[in-house]
């Protein structure tokens, strides 16, 4: 899967580069405009739209733009998303708007998103405009939600909120891979829901490999958070608390639900599978 992730990950790099890169004459600009893509990053969202679709048959080069869009938008959200928790770091280098200051920075951000949604466009197909409309609408409200209360300490509001930040974009890649092989409505559901349930470990593991670098340690389990814990129901100990939780039952718990998710097609889901493997096992 690291060989594939690699080869995903350049094609998707390429292809962000030829659409950012005519858009500016001024090299300052450019610089500024491609510092994000330059820290690094996995490319997961728009790798898993290029899985989605190769498993229903689909074609990869006609799905490589739309993969392009999901990582603009992506990006663009997590420009915003620094700015609201005033984080000075992503992906172990300066944020941008540490670097360049806030008004550059949402002015990155908005151009990346505009160009997504712009580059989206090309396809001119309702279908893909829905689901990524649908897509912002629920990661929107998960950011709202997110900087207007404090950090939840219950799972049941904690994963709420994974499941809108993250969750959506996820679900749209995966959905709009289907769109474009042409699968049915009931396909289309089923791989938006796998990436909805993809999109939600991955999130989860995100935060507990935070965790686990913030204290330095993977082995201490605390007394009151026990393996046991119910993923919907709400609880008195804090996510930070929870991480043995977290990551033994929440990530595996949505992985697997993911992957019977895939057992209703009959799609080539061998990749998608071990995509999920990865989300979970991941270490960075």
């Amino acid at each position: 899967m690291q060989s594939l992730m690699a080869e995903k990950k350049q094609l998707i790099d390429d292809g962000i580069l030829r659409e950012i890169s005519s858009e500016f004459e001024s090299s300052k600009v450019n610089r500024l405009v491609k510092y994000f893509f330059q820290t690094g990053g996995k490319r997961c969202r728009p790798i898993l739209l290029l899985l989605s679709n190769e498993a229903l048959g689909g074609d990869q080069k006609r799905a490589l733009d739309a993969a392009v869009a999901i990582e603009l938008i992506h990006a663009a959200s997590l420009i915003f998303d620094d700015i609201i928790d005033k984080e000075t770091v992503r992906r172990r280098s300066p944020s941008m708007h540490h670097v360049f200051g806030e008004d550059r920075a949402i002015s990155v951000g908005l151009f990346l998103a505009s160009k997504g949604v712009e580059v989206l466009s090309r396809y001119n197909n309702d279908a893909l405009t829905q689901t990524l409309a649908d897509a912002l609408v629920r990661l929107s409200k998960g950011e709202i939600l997110d900087a207007i209360s404090s950090k939840p300490t219950d799972l049941e509001s904690y994963l709420k909120i994974a499941d809108l930040k993250t969750g959506a974009l996820f679900s749209a890649a995966a959905a709009i891979g289907a769109i474009l092989a042409e699968a049915s409505e009931d396909e289309v559901k089923t791989f938006a829901e796998y990436g909805r349930l993809i999109g939600i470990a991955f999130q989860v593991r995100d935060d507990a490999l935070d965790l686990e670098e913030t204290d330095g340690s993977t082995s201490k389990r605390p007394t009151n958070c026990g393996p046991e814990l119910e993923i919907n129901t709400s609880t008195n100990c804090s996510i930070q608390n929870a991480k043995g939780a977290l990551v033994s039952q929440i990530s595996i718990e949505h992985v697997e639900r993911a992957k019977i998710e895939l057992r209703k097609t009959s799609a080539q889901t061998r990749q998608l599978e071990e995509f999920a493997d990865y989300v979970l096992e991941r270490e960075e």
